[in-house]
């Protein structure tokens, strides 16, 4: 019986993966995946600004790239993508922190931005409902982004050089 610890002859040791770097590779991929929906409609809404055209799509494939650095690092167990995640985990709550204060100080703004840039299903959407979703996007980006990286640095054992 062998371990994966032991090596044979023909098989290089089995490492385990942890099932919430697991996890945390799956909402990477949710993201990058939802990430492109910016090209069916080039505008991303940062705080009371909204960025269109080439300039949002810029900014969400940078985004996105780092988003799948961090994903292939993850998976080849790279340490520097224990930093890169670290710092996009921080970043991710640094910007959902913006467009939350940015929305309790100028609601009339945003929810204009809002109903301006983003098609919406039949009548505009009223500021409860942009309210629910900024609030409630916020403190579930935070809690997620602060178990990322609280999952990651903990992963002492897991990232090689």
């Amino acid at each position: 019986m062998t371990t994966p610890e032991m090596k044979t002859i023909d098989q290089q040791p089995k490492k385990y993966f942890p099932l919430g770097m697991i996890f945390i590779l799956m909402y990477f991929a949710f993201a990058i995946v939802s990430s492109f929906i910016v090209f069916i409609n080039p505008v991303l809404i940062l705080g009371k600004f909204a960025i269109t055209g080439i300039s949002a799509i810029l900014y969400q494939l940078i985004s996105t790239t780092i988003l799948v650095f961090c994903f292939i690092g993850i998976i080849k167990r790279k340490i520097w993508s224990k930093t890169l995640t670290i710092i996009a985990g921080i970043y991710y709550f640094c910007l959902g922190l913006f467009h939350f204060i940015s929305f309790k100080l100028y609601p009339e703004e945003v929810l204009e931005i809002y109903n301006k840039n983003i098609p919406s299903v039949g009548v505009q959407d009223t500021e409860s409902i942009i309210n629910m979703t900024i609030i409630g996007g916020f403190f579930l980006s935070t809690i997620i982004y602060a178990i990322i990286i609280y999952y990651i640095v903990r992963q002492k054992q897991f990232f090689e050089n």
